[in-house]
């Protein structure tokens, strides 16, 4: 039983709303999408950054058919395995970092063996994919993971129980409280070994609510706490009184005798509060009577679905008194579950080979239970909690309860997410994905069932006289959803972004209708819903995007078709079809000749994401690509790894002159203030030092760069200054902003970088060598190209603009003014804005200036500084008033010092 959590404990403590979370949250800058064409990581045991060797935690492994051709061209199939795979260090996983891997192994046309899934699932975890054939990979991995205590924890999981049934005043023996789970989590702040937990509790007002909970194992504080469903109060559940059938209570149809139950199961026809009875029959167990001996009905377990049957649960407290009953011989919404929970297990084998209530394998089923009528006071709201539909307050004269056909099959949706891609991590998008399943798939259900008195649509909770939950065919109707990506932000919460993949189904389905090939709505709705959540439980990922689920879901076609066979003369390329509209139709355009998708946003309504979708691995990838000769002939003799034309008039060194030992070593007083103040470098004077970027004047020179003779380039993050020396021995630098103090991070590569810029916490380089955008990892200095070849001559200012977050490069040009590039590195979208309005003598370096919003820019042979807008436009040149300290690598101060 679990007792009531008082006012101060707990209830002001939750986060307000449905599946809301308060606290610490993941830090989805450092979130990298893992591809096929990345994943040559997977062969190699990669490492956390502090050389902890990781592995991985294999999370599921089932075979998929897949089709092939024959030895004569004709069509076959191939039953491969797939594994769903965490990142894991010291056999922890981390949170949020798993990936679909689908083998390449053929064991013909029948069912990979239990064993072969166990030796598979073996030799993974004990040393990586090294020896398998890898078909494909998606999915999304953390880069530098550290967690400075440790890896192992300082409190049991059992510890942890202790601690939540105090905290939520849960009795720890109720099973209320799932088995902590220990994950690293990975924050802004820093790296966490947690637990997580969800909860069942309630709270002084009478509310039930499932709540998941992070506790840090090393002192068991809550790191954060998401409200994942919550039940209502009679005073919240005026608006859905039910206006078609005045009945007596629903629960006293039901006898609580002591049943002995036999094996043997049939049919009976149901007595629905709901739907038209006539010819629906339920799956029930005959069981005896004990005090009299007689032979009845029970709405008992359905094993070959996996079912553990539809308990009445007397009293007011959870799974208090909760017995199998008899078959209610009045009109009960026992029967509603019962029916409703049986037909959609059903249609999870049949249609989606979902083989276990919750599970996609045989070999390891999860059984469900569905636990109803509990006390008068609340709505018969639908919670799934640890394979339990939990189903409050069924006293249907008042209130009508959560048992229509869409939020049961939602809610059980719900569960085969969590046991499948996982959506709900984190992330806006992920958890208006994970909404939008459950509503796709309750009207899957609804259609499939086809009832007169709960007619099929595209409609949440229609039931309501207030009006539905969500309009999935509008969204915008419901005053709050979002019909577009291009109307998603920062402030977009779960319930509104479900619109998206909510109007993106239908409107696939609107697609379907109008083709010769379809039969009718009913048909299109059905098939396109079990692919939606067919791509939902076999290729998605725990953080996975909108535009992961639109790649996937059109990726998922063929599959699709050649592991379900669904009833329809649709062929694969209508169904793409239908997918790729669907999709356009929320503003996101999908390549039907390679699946992959892109936001189709006007450039001023560029839809955000919830976290970067292209960073590279952080871990080792093929061989750096071939410097590219440079032109020749040679005119002027240059330093090794410059190109031919690069201006040889670098400044020459200056001696600096000490500031009075009185003045800080950093911030003395000349001139400006700290907010116009700029760090740079140069390769005359193999320095750093601080300008002022309304004057030039030099405010601090800070110490020598020593050994390093080129270090023109320069990039900034809070608290943190990274320089690429050019020469000698190329390489990643990490300098202390104080002191000037080198940590040398790579050396001895190939590669000449003209620019270097942060973009979401990745750091990026344009390396003329190879005519490539390439990402730096910061901790190990591996170079990793992104987009390819795209970028010849020299790039010598790069920088992100924060509004748009693309980058901005500007490129040298011999004759003419230099001109200005934009670069999305998650799609490699090249843009030229231009050649810039004033011609310069040329462009040493550019960085973004928060006081103007515009890029700061230096010409180093004129000594000039100006403003340089995101259209190309120069303004307010400026003589720098030295003319001996003139960046070619700057940083503004405030993004190291905020």
């Amino acid at each position: 039983t679990i007792q009531v959590a008082s006012v101060s404990s707990v209830a002001t403590s939750l986060p307000d709303g449905d599946q809301r979370c308060k606290g610490t949250d993941l830090d989805y800058s450092r979130l990298q999408t893992v591809s096929t064409d990345n994943a040559a990581w997977l062969h190699a045991q990669s490492s956390a950054d502090d050389g902890t060797t990781s592995s991985f935690v294999v999370n599921q492994a089932f075979p998929v058919r897949l089709a092939t051709a024959g030895v004569n061209g004709e069509a076959s199939s191939c039953v491969v395995q797939r594994l769903r795979i965490n990142e894991a260090i010291n056999g922890i996983p981390v949170y949020g970092a798993d990936s679909v891997v689908t083998l390449d192994e053929c064991y013909g046309a029948e069912l990979a063996t239990d064993s072969a899934t166990a030796d598979i699932k073996a030799h993974v975890e004990d040393v990586g994919f090294t020896g398998l054939s890898i078909r494909e990979v998606t999915g999304k991995s953390f880069s530098s993971v550290h967690v400075k205590r440790g890896y192992t924890p300082r409190y049991s999981a059992e510890d942890t129980i202790h601690y939540l049934s105090k905290e939520f005043q849960v009795d720890e023996d109720s099973g209320n409280i799932e088995p902590p789970k220990l994950y690293i989590y990975i924050t802004e702040l820093e790296d966490y070994l947690v637990y997580f937990s969800d909860v069942l509790m309630k709270t002084y007002d009478g509310k039930t609510h499932v709540i998941r909970v992070i506790v840090h194992s090393y002192d068991l504080n809550i790191l954060s706490i998401c409200l994942l469903s919550s039940s209502k109060t009679m005073n919240e559940r005026r608006s859905l009184r039910h206006n078609q059938r005045e009945l007596q209570f629903c629960s006293t149809c039901a006898t609580r005798d002591t049943l002995t139950l036999s094996s043997t199961r049939t049919t009976q026809e149901i007595r629905s509060y709901y739907l038209n009875n006539t010819g629906k029959n339920a799956i029930v167990t005959e069981a005896t009577v004990q005090s009299d001996g007689r032979t009845v009905n029970v709405l008992g377990p359905v094993p070959s679905v996996f079912y553990n049957g539809t308990y009445n649960c007397f009293g007011s407290a959870w799974d208090s008194e909760c017995v199998l009953v008899e078959m209610p011989t009045c009109l009960d919404t026992m029967s509603d579950i019962h029916y409703i929970m049986v037909v959609t297990l059903q249609h999870l084998q049949s249609a989606l080979n979902v083989m276990g209530g919750l599970a996609v394998s045989s070999s390891s089923p999860q059984s469900v239970i569905a636990l109803a009528h509990y006390d008068t006071s609340r709505e018969c709201q639908a919670l799934y909690h640890m394979n339990r539909l939990k189903f409050e307050d069924c006293y249907c004269v008042d209130a009508i309860p959560s048992t229509t056909m869409d939020f049961i099959a939602g809610h059980i949706a719900r569960g085969v997410t969590d046991y499948s891609s996982g959506l709900r991590t984190g992330g806006v998008q992920t958890s208006g994905l994970y909404l939008a399943y459950s509503d796709i798939y309750g009207a899957v259900i609804e259609y499939q069932v086809n009832d007169s008195r709960d007619t099929p649509d595209f409609l949440v909770g229609e039931v309501r006289l207030s009006g539905p939950y969500r309009y999935m065919e509008n969204p915008p109707d419901d005053g709050r959803s979002i019909g577009s990506v291009c109307d998603f932000s920062s402030a977009t919460d779960l319930f509104q972004a479900s619109g998206v993949p909510n109007k993106a189904y239908v409107k696939s389905v609107r697609e379907c209708q109008a083709h010769s090939c379809s039969t009718s709505e009913r048909e299109c709705a059905i098939l396109l819903g079990n692919l939606f959540m067919y791509t939902n439980i076999y290729r998605l990922s725990s953080s996975s995007t909108y535009l992961d689920a639109a790649t996937q879901t059109c990726s998922a076609v063929g599959e699709f078709f050649t592991n379900t066979s669904p009833t329809t003369s649709c062929t694969t390329t209508d169904v793409m079809s239908f997918i790729v509209a669907g999709w356009m139709s929320v503003s996101i355009d999908i390549d039907s000749s390679t699946c992959v998708a892109t936001n189709n946003c006007p450039p001023s309504t560029q839809a955000p994401t919830q976290f970067p979708t292209s960073f590279p691995m952080p871990f080792p990838t093929p061989a750096p690509i071939a410097p590219t000769p440079l032109p020749s002939p040679l005119t002027t003799p240059i330093p090794t790894n410059y190109p031919s034309w690069y201006p040889t008039n670098q400044p020459t060194k200056a001696t600096p002159t000490p500031f009075p030992s009185s003045l800080p070593t950093l911030l003395p007083t000349p001139g400006g203030s700290r907010s116009t103040w700029v760090f740079g470098t140069d390769a005359g004077n193999d320095g750093l030092y601080i300008i002022d970027s309304d004057t030039g004047a030099l405010v601090s020179y800070i110490g020598d760069l020593t050994g390093y003779t080129t270090p023109v380039t320069m990039a900034s993050r809070s608290g943190e200054l990274y320089i690429y020396n050019n020469s000698p021995s190329p390489g990643l630098l990490k300098v202390d902003p104080e002191t000037a103090a080198v940590t040398q991070v790579s050396s001895g590569s190939s590669n000449y970088a003209g620019s270097i810029a942060f973009r979401y916490g990745v750091l990026y380089a344009h390396f003329q060598t190879s005519s490539s955008l390439y990402s730096l990892n910061v901790n190990t200095g591996v170079e990793t190209v992104i987009c390819s070849g795209i970028l010849p001559g020299h790039f010598s200012g790069m920088d992100t603009n924060p509004i748009t977050g693309l980058l901005h490069l500007t490129k040298l040009e011999l004759s003419t003014a230099p001109t200005m590039y934009t670069i999305d590195p998650s799609t490699c979208t090249l843009v030229l804005v231009g050649q810039l309005s004033v011609s310069l003598g040329r462009l040493d370096s550019v960085v973004w200036n928060p006081n103007s919003n515009k890029f700061l820019g230096v010409d180093g042979v004129h000594n000039n500084l100006f403003d340089l807008d995101v259209d190309g436009t120069v303004t307010n040149v400026r003589a720098a008033s030295s003319s001996v300290y003139t960046p070619q690598g700057m940083a503004m101060y405030t993004d190291v010092f905020p």
